[in-house]
């Protein structure tokens, strides 16, 4: 009865989540097959990322979000 009450966004959205839900259980699958096939390769090397380039990567996301709520601000009437 609810398939036939739905708009057809509601269905769209409702197929979303399945594909979603869908593509989960696969990768659940395949990581299940995979780990099954063979012996586990070596872990590959561990990289940093240098302290500054980090913390230089969130001011910038700090500072774009504080320019587009100033610009916001500013634009309106």
């Amino acid at each position: 009865m609810g398939w036939q009450v739905m708009t057809g966004q509601e269905k769209a959205v409702l197929g979303a989540f399945a594909f979603l839900a869908l593509l989960l259980v696969a990768a659940l699958v395949l990581g299940v097959v995979r780990r099954r096939r063979g012996a586990e390769a070596s872990p590959a090397s561990t990289r940093f990322v240098p302290h500054w380039q980090l913390m230089g990567m969130l001011l910038l996301a700090a500072l774009g979000i504080v320019v587009s709520l100033v610009l916001s601000f500013l634009t309106r009437r």
